[in-house]
């Protein structure tokens, strides 16, 4: 092999190895872009999470104002039907 041919090969071979890394470089941005998306995902996920117990507290407050509600609701129309009987019984 001649000098020039050596030279050329090694061009050719820092070419190669030039291009690899600018893959590397490439594929690592890529991984890291990858990465950053997942962890912006856990983030979006753990927003999500917290906003679902938000939501799942105030619907159970809700819940609980509507059960207490109906047992008024309960208790208003037993004491109507008590009264109703009393008065029934008075007038016979």
């Amino acid at each position: 092999m001649s000098v020039e041919q050596f030279e050329k090969s090694a061009d050719e071979l820092h070419r190669d190895l030039d291009d690899l890394n600018a893959r590397l470089e490439r594929m690592r941005s890529e991984a890291a872009e990858l990465v950053r998306s997942h962890q912006i995902s856990n983030e979006d996920a753990d927003r999500i999470l917290k906003e679902n117990r938000i939501w799942t507290e105030m619907m159970n407050e809700r819940l609980v104002q509507e059960q207490k509600h109906n047992q008024d609701v309960e208790n208003y129309l037993h004491e109507d039907q008590v009264e109703e009987r009393s008065l029934r019984k008075s007038r016979l």
